[in-house]
């Protein structure tokens, strides 16, 4: 004969002293609707999980009588599920959700007692303290949060004394531990989907083939492309042109093993260039490489603005530089001049040669005057100017030499432009500048259109478009640097001059350019 648990006992004793007796009904306890809905909307996500494996065991043993209980930590039924066989018997005891299992009413039960010493418990028969649950097996489990160890409630199954084995509560100990284990996965699925949707960063993952195969919303939010038009296309779709080889390259690294950084230009869907930083590490499953897990970074504005300092501290020491030889070179060149003009005046068969040496004595001239401008500061007194009206002046003073290169300046102004606060004959500078390379830029002739328009709430926009040569993207990116130039006879000093007045000015000059479709200047000057 098997001993009784002395827990078992110890219950019985109780419910004897609170004076329950054992061969009446059960009673139980029972919530109100309100408060059983409220625990039902907390226990949402454990009830769909035990509902799920309830199902799974109700299946695997259809016909058997089983009926299997979810209780939560007080006790209270939320989630009950039984075989057709058994239903009278549930229905007979009164078990149905919203109860209490309370010992103090429903007397010794395998759930209370299971939530109690937080171990697995069996009732048989006659460990029953009520008479009419003599003929029935209970076996009960605690679930508990695998992550914080926090009690969850108790799992029970109860069939009739005939059908006891004692693999029963074997296998609801299986069930209780995939459960378990089932919620903290789910648990780390809602982090890492919170992660995922909500990281500023780009998070992406690509297959074997390099094709996409998720993004996160940044992705959209950072390149313009919704998944669905990236989805199952190549990684490396996106990346500028000239960079796809070393991108490929560098997926290729991350999937023989081992995680991987990289800057590469990637291109937005409205053809802006965005510079991304990538630490990208490879899918492992089953202890094989099926993929690229990857997170990009936006450093466009970073890199903005290191080249910005780089590009200021250059200036800065180029300017002390052409201060010194400015000066140093002036003096010399003033006095050389005299004596050439001089000689000329003389009267020399050398005339053709003096010609010559005053000219590239006036271009030397030239490029000492534009090293003083870099060199000392300007004095500027900002007023409120017409851009049109400085646009038209210039277009008069260059239209002949337009013409002796077969070109055409078109402007296009947009009416009732406000006007610029700004220092005009700088501003014309950077104009005569901008439009001397379109010219120089088209020795077959062509059309230069320079456009001015407003750019948003609070500024203006002048494009001067052409059709010459173009500029690679390798050259495009040195535009603005000292004494760089993609001209034979340049200096690069114009369009570093150019730069600095329109920085001095708190605006900003943009590049596009393709080679043999022409080049698109942007200068963007605030309004005030």
């Amino acid at each position: 004969m098997r001993k009784e648990a002395w827990y078992i006992t110890e219950a019985k004793q109780k419910c004897a002293v609170q004076g329950l007796d054992p061969q009446s009904v059960p009673s139980y306890g029972i919530v109100s609707v309100d408060e059983f809905r409220e625990k039902s909307e907390n226990f949402r996500e454990i009830l769909t999980v035990t509902d799920f494996f309830i199902k799974k065991v109700l299946e695997q043993m259809e016909g058997t009588p089983l009926v299997v209980v979810f209780s939560d930590e007080q006790g209270t039924v939320l989630g009950l599920a039984g075989d057709e066989s058994i239903t009278h018997m549930i229905n007979r005891l009164g078990i149905r959700k919203g109860i209490q299992l309370r010992e103090e009413l429903s007397g010794v039960n395998s759930a209370g007692l299971a939530l109690r010493y937080q171990r697995p418990i069996e009732l048989v028969g006659e460990d029953h303290f009520h008479e009419c649950l003599r003929n029935v097996v209970c076996c009960s489990v605690v679930l508990r949060d695998l992550e914080t160890d926090r009690l969850l409630g108790a799992l029970t199954i109860m069939t009739t004394i005939e059908h006891q084995t004692p693999l029963l509560l074997t296998m609801l100990c299986t069930v209780a531990d995939s459960i378990e284990r089932e919620l903290l996965l789910r648990k780390q699925n809602d982090r890492l989907h919170v992660l995922f949707e909500l990281n500023p960063d780009i998070i992406f993952s690509i297959d074997l083939d390099g094709n996409f195969v998720s993004v996160n919303p940044a992705f959209t939010k950072i390149t313009g492309y919704l998944p669905e038009e990236v989805v199952n296309r190549p990684g490396v779709s996106i990346v500028a042109p000239g960079q796809r080889k070393m991108a490929k390259e560098y997926f290729q690294k991350v999937m023989q093993g081992g995680s991987q950084t990289v800057e590469v230009t990637v291109l937005h869907r409205s053809g802006d260039r965005i510079e991304v930083k990538i630490r990208a590490l490879p899918i492992l499953q089953d202890g094989r490489i099926n993929g690229v897990y990857g997170v990009a970074t936006d450093v466009t504005e970073r890199k903005r603005s290191e080249e910005l300092l780089r590009k200021h501290e250059m200036m800065s020491f180029i300017g002390e530089l052409a201060a010194g030889v400015a000066h140093e070179i002036r003096n010399p060149l003033t006095a050389i001049r005299g004596f050439v003009q001089l000689m000329q005046s003389m009267g020399s068969e050398y005339h053709k040669y003096h010609e010559i040496m005053l000219s590239e004595l006036d271009r030397i001239n030239s490029i000492v005057g534009e090293l003083l401008m870099l060199a000392k500061p300007q004095a500027t007194r900002f007023e409120k100017r017409d851009l049109g009206t400085i646009l038209d002046n210039i277009t008069i003073l260059l239209n002949a030499q337009a013409i002796l290169h077969n070109v055409q300046i078109v402007t296009e102004m947009e009416a009732d432009l406000p006007l610029v606060r700004c220092e005009e004959n700088q501003i014309k500078q950077v104009v005569i500048n901008l439009l001397k390379n379109g010219i120089e830029s088209m020795p077959n002739g062509g059309q230069i259109v320079v456009q001015i328009c407003r750019h948003g709430d609070d500024q203006v926009r002048i494009r001067f478009i052409d059709q010459g040569q173009g500029i690679s993207e390798e050259r495009l990116a040195k535009l603005g640097e000292p004494f760089y130039t993609t001209k034979d006879k340049g200096t690069g000093l114009g369009l570093m001059v150019s730069f600095k007045i329109v920085e001095n000015h708190r605006g900003q000059i943009k590049f596009q350019s393709k080679i043999n479709q022409g080049t698109i200047v942007d200068v963007f000057l605030p309004i005030d």
